[in-house]
């Protein structure tokens, strides 16, 4: 291999190594955003079933504390674990809320 060769394959190869390693990289990044994205709310729910047994869980633990007339407050940390918004209505009142509202909010309330 003469040495003009060895000179062209060293430039092109100084130009794709670091473009295909950048390339890997922001996949690889790319990919552990989505998977943190997809999991990060530490519930994994994948499916109608799943959402459905923390909403129940969640309700079942408002009536409890409601019940037996105790604060509220101690709710926060679980809502806000499984990244959750919640506001409990009394007669149209709101007696407890958490978390940020979202602008499809006011049309879910009306059809409930």
């Amino acid at each position: 291999m003469t040495i003009r060769k060895r000179l062209f394959l060293s430039n092109i190869l100084m130009i794709f190594v670091p473009v295909i390693s950048t390339v890997l990289i922001g996949l690889l990044c790319v990919g552990i955003i989505w998977i943190s994205v997809i999991g990060g709310a530490g519930l994994d729910m994948h499916d109608t079933e799943d959402f459905n047994r923390v909403c129940l869980a969640v309700t079942e633990t408002f009536e409890h504390k409601l019940y037996k007339g105790t604060d509220l407050s101690s709710l926060n940390t679980l809502l806000e674990n499984n990244g959750m918004t919640a506001q409990v209505f009394y007669k149209e009142n709101v007696i407890y809320s958490f978390g940020e509202t979202d602008k499809n909010d006011d049309a879910l309330k009306e059809a409930a």
